[in-house]
């Protein structure tokens, strides 16, 4: 038969299956150790029984005929006549009440289950209506009265209270107090004790025990039947039946009276028994209420007497190492080693120091056991469980040979031997993969685990939200869990959900690694190209062509991924929330990384995607702060280029205007040729500017001045140039040489005294000289027109760039 394994709640202490990660309390199992399952059939005898049907009890009809009306059970008169009633109809199958109990009490009811010695009847006060229990002994059969007196004055609560005893109409009779909880056995009946509610029959019963020990009296017929249930919740029970105790003057007593077999010491065997035999009885009914199962089901009397004489008791079956060391305490063999109440006592403290010696008598099998601490293991399925519950320590003891020796020299299990040494052998893989494959030939039937922890979709999505919190525990439990293809294990055989999600978990890490290396190829065309370094130009950062973008944009570790990436797969609303941070994070770098943005329109629409761009985001951000200071370094960059510009264009539009001539005066003819240079600095300004190519409108503004005054610099410079050529010409015209020709010309038309000649003489002399004197004319004032249009337009930006200045300069205090 397989194994059942189950992990108990430590909160509750219910049992859980093995994929289940949260109990119905709300605890959490993640990290909670697989054990056995505590009784076989534990699920069938959960099945409440279904509740007995309520006793009806008859009505008592007057018996006068003139009346005959029903009254209320227990009546003693009829409520209509006042006349007396007959006594009610007998309880079926109990007997009447002796006469020191008769006219006191009524009997309501009788307990079914009967002993050979005596019978329990339910009984009430005919005056108070308080219930009782009457214990009515078989005629020949009498009690130990001494001890009757000293637990009716002497013991405390643990025990039940004797109201009254004595012998009437020739047997005898106790009278004790009523406990309507049941019995330990029926709340035992619905399968295996919590180890809370164990831990309280142990410090109720051995409370009971010390007490009654102390007065000398043995109980000799400790069970589940004989201890009633005061309280369910918090447990409280009380010991009963001291039908056959027994004064114990000695520390050994000779008896021959009866017992029950299934709880009853070894020795009792020989008729001498003492203290020690009850605290053996507590043992069994530790280990029936722990397992779920007496170790003597299905034997008969004489099969159980010989293993009693023979074998020590099996506690196997209980799947608490403390609980485990309490019965084993408690049911060795010998009664001299045997734990009383001291040991008890320190067991309920939480002694560590207490064990039980390892060649004690009573252990549960002739094996001896593979121990961690106070776990123990004697088959191969235990060893199992214990190797996973103790991973590091057998991860160990594989290494040092330890569990290979156990299985030579102890089990003497050759194929689980040679499974081991296969394990070993194998190359290329971890010491944690060898424990796992190990386990998987030991226990075919365990639950999936991994280095101490049980392995289910939801431990791992668990451990995936824990290392996305950045826990390192949970974060290197999965990086093991993935680097050592153990789902891939588990689902060779045939765990389908680990399955699914090892697949899902490989091609989703292929997914990632895949949409990474695009946003590293993005980012890399994005920083090779050329970029406004603040004036005309365009250049590539030397530091993005000399760094390669993965040394930037490296993929990163798998194990800081993984948490993240196992969350995304399992979880819809984490990937939605994934979503807003990315769309939140946008809002920061759109514009300044377009390689992210890139990556987005393609990768939002899957999950992998969005997982891609959140681990993305934080680089994304980087670039982006890092292209705004570019920016603003540009920003600043032009402005100061632009300043530097219109300064300079400024510079020579001011030599212009100071060479320019001002109001009413003519333009000295020296003053042109500096004029011409002052306009060829005017017009490089202007080249100078249009170079710059900015963007902004301020730019904008600086260039179309520069153009206008450009425009306005080139007509003077043609004026100019015209200015100076006139200049030139009348230059030569009007110098002396030619003047005194101009004289002789007059003076030979003068001495030829012809007045036609004269005429014509000087009609020469005075066109030719007029007609250079108005050309220059002209000439000079076409130069002054374009200097006062240039002035105009020049004056107008010089006071543009004054007031600018002056807007930048910090306002200065005043001074009183």
């Amino acid at each position: 038969m397989a194994n059942e394994y189950v992990r108990l709640c430590p909160v509750c202490d219910e049992e859980n299956p093995p994929g289940r990660a949260r109990c119905a309390c709300g605890a959490s199992l993640t990290g909670i150790d697989f054990s056995l399952k505590r009784a076989p059939a534990a699920s069938e005898a959960r099945e409440e029984a279904p509740p007995a049907p309520e006793q009806e009890v008859a009505v008592v009809v007057c018996p006068h005929a003139d009346c005959g009306q029903p009254n209320p059970p227990g009546s003693d008169r009829c409520v209509y006549c006042n006349r007396a009633l007959r006594e009610a109809a007998p309880i079926p199958g109990a007997r009447p009440l002796p006469a020191a109990l008769r006219d006191r009490y009524r009997v309501i009811d009788a307990f079914p289950a009967t002993g050979s010695e005596a019978d329990i009847l339910l009984v009430v006060d005919k005056q108070s209506g308080e219930k009782a229990v009457a214990k009515l002994y078989r005629r020949g059969i009498e009690p130990d009265f001494r001890l009757l007196d000293i637990l009716t004055k002497s013991v405390g609560g643990t025990v039940v209270r004797v109201l009254d005893h004595g012998v009437s109409d020739g047997a005898a009779f106790e009278l004790l107090e009523y406990v309507p909880g049941g019995t330990l056995e029926a709340l035992m009946r619905a399968g295996p004790l919590s180890k809370s509610d164990i831990r309280r029959v142990v410090k109720e019963i051995a409370d009971a025990l010390a007490g009654i020990h102390a007065h000398g009296i043995l109980h000799r017929d400790l069970k589940p039947d004989n201890v009633l249930v005061r309280t369910a919740s918090p447990l409280a029970l009380a010991l009963t039946d001291f039908g056959i105790a027994s004064m114990s003057a000695a520390t050994q007593h000779f008896t021959s009276a009866a017992r029950t077999t299934k709880y009853a010491a070894p020795e009792v065997l020989t008729g001498v028994l003492d203290a020690k035999s009850d605290w053996w009885s507590l043992g069994m009914l530790v280990l029936e209420a722990a397992s779920g199962r007496h170790p003597f089901d299905g034997l008969t009397e004489q099969v159980m007497n010989h293993q009693l004489a023979t074998r020590p008791v099996d506690v196997r079956g209980v799947y608490d190492d403390e609980l485990r060391l309490l019965c084993r305490g408690l049911l060795l063999r010998d009664p001299k080693r045997r734990w009383g109440n001291d040991e008890v006592s320190r067991w309920l403290a939480g002694d560590e120091s207490l064990t039980v010696a390892p060649d004690a008598e009573g252990a549960a099998t002739s094996v001896r056991p593979y121990r961690f601490g106070k776990t123990e293991a004697t088959t191969g399925a235990e060893l199992a469980l214990a190797l996973a519950k103790h991973w590091d320590a057998a991860r160990r003891d594989m290494q040092r040979g330890q569990i290979a020796r156990w299985l030579e020299q102890e089990l003497h299990d050759y194929n689980l031997l040679r499974a081991l040494r296969d394990v070993q052998e194998e190359k290329g893989i971890t010491d944690d993969a060898r424990l796992l494959r190990f386990l998987l030939v030991a226990a075919p039937d365990l639950p999936p685990v991994w280095r101490g922890m049980p392995v289910t979709v939801d431990t791992t999505v668990e451990s995936a939200r824990a290392a996305a919190n950045l826990d390192e525990g949970a974060r290197d439990w999965l990086d093991s869990l993935f680097r050592d293809n153990v789902l891939r294990g588990f689902a060779d055989a045939g765990d389908r959900p680990l399955a699914d999600l090892d697949r899902r978990w490989r091609e989703g890490w292929v997914a990632f690694t895949t949409l990474w290396e695009e946003a590293q190829r993005e980012e890399e065309r994005w920083r090779a190209q050329p970029r406004d370094v603040g004036g005309s130009a365009h250049a590539v950062s030397y530091d993005d062509l000399a760094y390669a973008s993965p040394g930037r944009l490296a993929l990163p570790a798998q194990r800081i991924v993984n948490g993240p990436l196992v969350l995304a797969l399992t979880d819809p609303a984490y990937v939605e929330g994934l979503r807003g941070e990315v769309i939140a994070g946008l809002a920061k770098v759109t514009g300044y990384c377009p390689w992210y943005e890139a990556i987005w329109d393609k990768a939002q629409p899957d999950t992998m995607g969005v997982l891609t761009s959140h681990v993305l985001l934080p680089f994304a951000a980087d670039a982006a702060a890092q292209e705004v200071r570019r920016q603003s370094a540009t920003s600043e960059a032009r402005a100061r280029s632009r300043a530097e510009a219109r300064e300079l264009l400024r510079v020579h539009v001011s030599e212009v205007l100071a060479l320019s001539p001002a109001g009413d005066e003519d333009l000295a003819p020296a003053a042109v040729p500096q004029l011409l240079d002052a306009f060829n600095g005017v017009q490089l300004a202007c080249q100078s500017i249009a170079r710059l190519a900015h963007g902004d409108d301020k730019f904008e503004e600086l260039r179309r001045t520069a153009e206008k005054l450009s425009t306005l610099a080139m007509a003077a410079q043609r004026e100019l140039a015209d200015a100076e050529e006139t200049h030139g010409v009348n230059a030569i015209f009007f110098t002396p040489q030619r003047l005194a020709i101009a004289g002789v010309i007059v003076t030979v038309a003068l001495a030829f005294r012809n007045a036609i000649a004269i005429l014509v003489a000087f009609a020469i002399v005075a066109l030719g000289l007029g007609y250079r004197w108005y050309v220059g004319y002209r000439s000079t004032e076409g130069v002054l027109g374009k200097l006062r249009l240039f002035g105009l337009h020049g004056r107008t930006f010089v006071r543009s760039c004054e007031a600018t200045e002056a807007k930048g300069r910090p306002a200065t205090a005043g001074r009183g």
